[in-house]
């Protein structure tokens, strides 16, 4: 079954993914919101992920909170196929 979820800490964030076998080079995307000392501030990324299931660990400083999804880049954009 697919699925994605994310975990983090102060210092880190770590997400996890598992697509089926079928889907080639799937990408992650990711929503970072961070609290600053002007108010929320968001980062959006997306990373291509060589197979399709795994596990990521970035450096992710100040993490207040994080939307996550897993997909595949179409013509038309980013189609994801779980969020978590």
């Amino acid at each position: 079954m697919p699925g994605v979820r994310a975990r983090w800490s102060t210092a880190e964030l770590t997400v996890e993914w598992r697509l089926p076998a079928e889907v080639p080079n799937p990408t992650l995307q990711l929503l970072l919101l961070r609290a600053g000392p002007t108010g929320v501030l968001s980062e959006t990324r997306e990373i291509d992920v060589a197979a399709s299931a795994g596990l990521l660990t970035l450096a992710a400083e100040g993490i207040h909170s994080v939307r996550v999804a897993v997909g595949r880049r179409g013509a038309r954009g980013f189609v994801p196929l779980a969020r978590g």
